[in-house]
């Protein structure tokens, strides 16, 4: 994924990417697949006759084709906020908008440093894989302080920096008793909104993918009093390989039938 802002782009490039792909003007931000990007590129060398947005049209589709990018996002507010939050995402283009188009090969391309857990509530709870949670330089980036060791196959591997865990000790099957946990994981991760530092937690299992999903899902419907197709439908958008067991799930149904009630689910 490539992500732009809007200040970084001319305007009349911005509003011709808008008008191609239908965009709301008043949408805080827009994505372009790699399969309309191609058709988009090609129409605005067409349309647009100004030099240097040309040039930010060569340069996005040569990072696409190059560096294998498969979605493009353009920040239209908020880009301030957004680097401050995760810094280490940050590429400045350190170009001269004069140059010209059979010259950009020289311009630098952008390097992603880190494989990031995906934030599911405002910076405070992120979901992800055990590869992404040994990264201890992204903790400290992120500033997580807590971690839900959801996989019985993984280590606590930063306890010893610092780093508070619980540990839930899950097989990778669906038959495998999540609700035991339910309670506990809640209050951990509820302690962290509690708080006033700035502090955040990351659930992980080894893929990111059920068993912590399915505890990011349970705190979301508890949090908001949500059913679970709306916690999953909320947690799939902002992590796209979310796909819990149909066991667990059927343990989140429970959890709803019974109005939150955790002592019901307690050392079952």
């Amino acid at each position: 994924m490539l992500l732009v802002s809007e200040t970084s782009l001319l305007t009349e490039f911005v509003s011709e990417i808008k008008s191609l792909i239908q965009a709301e003007d008043n949408e805080e931000s827009f994505e372009i697949l790699e399969n309309e990007f191609n058709d988009t590129v090609h129409a605005l060398l067409k349309r647009i006759q100004e030099e240097h947005s040309v040039t930010w049209g060569f340069e996005l589709y040569k990072m696409l084709r190059r560096d294998r990018v498969q979605e493009v996002h353009i920040l239209i507010d908020g880009v301030s906020d957004f680097f401050e939050r995760y810094p280490c995402l940050q590429w400045s283009f350190d170009g001269n908008f004069s140059t010209p188009i059979h010259c950009l090969s020289k311009i630098p391309k952008p390097v992603l440093q880190y494989d990031l857990p995906h934030d599911i509530l405002d910076g405070k709870l992120f979901l992800g894989s055990f590869n992404q949670a040994r990264q201890f330089d992204v903790l400290q980036k992120l500033k997580i302080r807590r971690i839900v060791n959801s996989a019985l196959e993984c280590d606590n591997v930063h306890e010893d920096k610092g780093i508070k865990y619980i540990k839930l000790w899950i097989r990778d099957e669906t038959d495998d008793n999540v609700s035991q946990y339910f309670k506990d994981v809640h209050d951990f991760i509820e302690e962290i909104f509690n708080e006033d530092e700035e502090q955040a937690v990351l659930v992980h299992c080894a893929l990111g993918k059920s068993r912590s999903a399915i505890m990011v899902i349970m705190y979301i419907m508890k949090k908001f009093g949500w059913n679970y197709c709306k916690a999953f439908d909320y947690v799939k958008k902002r992590r796209q390989i979310v796909s819990p067991y149909d066991g667990f799930v059927r343990e989140l149904e429970e959890l709803e039938r019974n109005c939150f009630n955790f002592d019901e689910f307690k050392d079952n």
